[in-house]
């Protein structure tokens, strides 16, 4: 069981490169001589730079499950397949929560005027309240 062991930048960095190498805290805080998990989250509030590197760790194991998820396809066979897209799924919806900017899903809209010719600008803050709010109905009906 996990016990309470106080924060050295040593030990921080440890945990913080098995974090990247894909490992959970949860795993890792259940082995002997390493903290117990909420120790870990009082170094973060305790600790700025420690917050930091737990956090680049973090993003890190992002990027991770992104290569576990090119080695599951790439080791997918038939009698495996069902399992290697439980895996990659698991992987993807990690990897998004983990890195959204770099693997999330990007919803885009695009605005444009009618034909598609580019939209004219209205300033909103200094044109009366119901003509900004028929522009703005215009803009999201795509008139």
């Amino acid at each position: 069981m996990s016990e309470y062991v106080p924060y050295s930048p040593e030990l921080g960095r440890k945990i913080c490169e098995r974090i990247a190498n894909g490992e959970s805290l949860r795993k890792i805080c259940s082995e002997p001589g390493m903290p117990a998990r909420m120790s870990v989250f009082r170094w973060i509030r305790a600790n700025g730079d420690f917050a930091e590197e737990y956090a680049v760790a973090r993003q890190m194991q992002g990027d991770y499950m992104d290569d576990l998820i090119l080695e599951t396809a790439y080791e997918c066979t038939q009698s495996n397949a069902k399992a290697s897209s439980v895996k990659i799924s698991a992987f993807q919806w990690r990897a998004m929560k983990l890195r959204p900017r770099e693997y999330g899903e990007r919803k885009s809209v695009e605005l444009s005027g009618p034909d598609r010719a580019p939209l004219t600008s209205v300033n909103l803050n200094t044109t009366n309240p119901v003509e900004a709010s028929r522009v703005y109905q215009e803009l999201i009906a795509g008139k």
